[in-house]
């Protein structure tokens, strides 16, 4: 039974107001992270819809999550749908703002039959033809083009080459850049703290 689409992050309004403005002025306040082969060589197919985090799942009170655990800056859980379709479980890594603590951006990693689909999230104010620029450990770095932008925020989407989630397990440092209307680009220091801890965990 295919998997119904649910929202997967839901930014707050407010946080995309944050970010879509500072990325059009071109200025950022201080942003912390919220402890919780090339990707374009590999399944670039279109990703099933995975559902929500447990965090952020408000709209499916009925459904179970278990399993719910922090490898590092990383967390994990799982979330069983009421509807009887299969376990889902994901690993996610945020950041936000320091003065608003609202969430700016959001990185998933979730396990969707035999595939890690990951998914990024940003608000809007964004050049979407400059995607996402991850500088994961590959020879240089790649662009993860944007899915969509509706209701404030916009997203990324792939499916994750078995050698890009080995790759993720070795590597020592990851950025995300992203880039405003203005053309300046922003960069987020993703941590590894975990990381490999939590991709380990999804392969079981």
């Amino acid at each position: 039974m295919r998997i119904r689409l649910v929202a997967l992050f839901a930014l707050a309004a407010a946080a995309a107001g944050v970010l879509a403005i500072a990325l059009a002025m071109g200025a950022f306040s201080a942003l912390r992270q919220e402890p919780m082969s090339d990707p374009a060589q590999g399944d670039l197919s279109e990703p099933a819809p995975v559902r929500a985090p447990p965090e952020a799942e408000t709209d499916a009170p009925a459904d179970n999550v278990s399993d719910t655990r922090r490898f590092g800056d990383w967390s994990y859980g799982c979330v069983t749908p009421a509807d009887g379709t299969e376990k889902q479980c994901m690993i996610a890594h945020q950041f936000l703002d320091a003065k608003t603590k609202a969430v700016v951006f959001r990185w998933t990693i979730a396990r969707n039959g035999e595939k890690l689909v990951a998914v990024w999230r940003t608000p809007t104010g964004v050049l979407v033809d400059r995607g996402i620029v991850l500088d994961a450990g590959t020879p240089k770095p790649v662009a993860i083009p944007f899915k969509s932008c509706i209701r404030g925020s916009c997203q990324a989407v792939i499916n994750l080459s078995a050698d890009f989630v080995e790759m993720l397990s070795k590597t020592e440092k990851v950025t995300a850049t992203i880039y405003g209307t203005n053309g300046k680009g922003f960069t987020f220091n993703v941590s590894v703290k975990g990381l490999a801890d939590g991709l380990a965990a999804l392969g079981q």
